[in-house]
C-alpha cells in the first residue's frame, strides 16, 4: 500500500471519530461542483439530504395547497349568486304587475260568469233532448255525403261524356255516329243493323247491347264502339268488348275502344290489349284508333 494510501486511510478514520473535525472537513471541501458529483454518485446520500433540508411536513405542502388552488373554481357560483337573486326578484315584480293588471278583468268577469251559468243550466235539458236526434240522423247524414260525393262524381263523367262525344270526329276522323241513348238518328241506325242480321228479336244483357254504348261511330260497314269514362277500369273493357261482339255479329267490321282521362289500375291497360280492345287514354291514342281513323271508305 502507498504512503498515500495509508495517510487517507489515517484522515478518515479521524473524521470517523471527531464529528466537529467532519464539519471543519465538510466546509472546505464541500463546494457546488463536489456535491453535484457526490450526489451523482451516491443518491441516497442525495436523498438523505434533501429530508434534513425538507421537512415531512413542508413535502407535502403541495398536497395541502392543492385543494386552496381550486377553491376559486367553486366560490365563483357563489359570487354570481347576487345577480341571480336581483334577476329572479325583477321576475318576481313584474309578475307581480301582471296579476294586479289581471286582477280587474277577472272581477269584471266573475259576475257575467254568474249570469250565464243559470242560462247553461236551462241549454243543459235542451242538449240532453237533441244528443239522441242528432245520433239517429248521424247515419242519413252519411248516407247524404255519400250520395252527393257520388253524384258529383256522376256529373263530372256526363261532363266527360259529352266532351267526348262533341269531339267525337276528331277522335275517330271523317264519319257520323254520336251517343245511342242521345242521338235517335243513331239509335236508328243500331236497329237497323240489328233487324238485318235478324237479332232484333234477341232478348240481350245490357252489358252486350250496343244500344247502351256511351259513342257509336261508323264509317260505311266500319264501326267504333266506344265506352267513356273519366278512369277506364276493367269493366269498361268488358263492356265495349261485349258490345262490340255483338255488332259483329249483324256482320260489322267493329272496332271496341275505351276512353278516357287516365287508367283506373295500372294493369287495366294490358287487360284491354289482351281483350283486343283499342284505347284513347291521356291523348294518346292506339294503333287500332290511329287506324281507324286514317280509314277512308271506297
Amino acid at each position: 500500500m502507498s504512503r498515500t494510501s495509508e495517510l487517507i486511510q489515517q484522515i478518515v478514520g479521524l473524521l470517523q471519530e471527531d464529528e466537529s473535525l467532519q464539519l471543519e472537513f465538510a466546509r472546505a471541501f464541500l463546494t457546488n461542483r463536489v456535491l453535484q458529483r457526490l450526489f451523482q454518485a451516491d443518491p441516497e446520500l442525495r436523498e438523505t439530504l434533501r429530508r434534513f433540508i425538507l421537512t415531512d411536513a413542508l413535502l407535502q405542502l403541495p398536497e395541502k395547497i392543492e385543494p386552496l388552488l381550486q377553491l376559486p373554481e367553486k366560490i365563483e357560483p357563489l359570487l354570481q349568486l347576487p345577480e341571480r337573486v336581483a334577476a329572479l326578484e325583477a321576475a318576481v315584480s313584474e309578475l307581480r304587475t301582471v296579476v294586479n293588471r289581471i286582477e280587474p278583468v277577472v272581477n269584471r268577469i266573475e259576475p257575467i260568469v254568474n249570469r250565464i251559468e243559470p242560462v247553461v243550466n236551462r241549454i243543459e235539458p235542451i242538449v240532453n233532448r237533441i244528443e239522441p236526434i242528432v245520433a239517429r240522423m248521424e247515419p242519413a247524414v252519411i248516407e247524404l255525403q255519400k250520395w252527393q260525393r257520388g253524384e258529383v262524381a256522376r256529373r263530372k263523367g256526363d261532363d266527360y261524356e259529352q266532351s267526348v262525344i262533341q269531339r267525337a270526329g276528331r277522335i275517330f276522323g271523317l264519319g257520323q255516329g254520336g251517343s245511342p241513348r242521345d242521338d235517335a238518328a243513331v239509335r236508328q241506325q243500331i236497329l237497323l243493323w240489328l233487324d238485318a242480321a235478324g237479332l232484333l228479336d234477341e232478348e240481350e244483357d245490357p252489358a252486350s247491347d250496343p244500344l247502351e254504348a256511351d259513342l257509336i261511330w261508323w264509317k260505311g260497314e266500319r264501326v267504333a264502339l266506344a265506352e267513356i269514362s273519366v278512369k277506364v277500369d276493367r269493366h269498361d273493357v268488358r263492356r265495349a268488348k261485349q258490345r262490340a261482339e255483338t255488332l259483329r255479329r249483324a256482320g260489322l267490321t267493329v272496332t271496341p275502344v275505351v276512353i278516357g282521362a287516365q287508367w283506373a289500375h295500372r294493369q287495366t291497360p294490358k287487360i284491354a290489349q289482351r281483350e283486343g280492345v283499342e284505347s284513347v287514354v291521356k291523348d294518346v291514342y292506339s294503333q287500332g284508333v290511329i287506324d281507324f281513323r286514317r280509314y277512308r271508305p271506297t
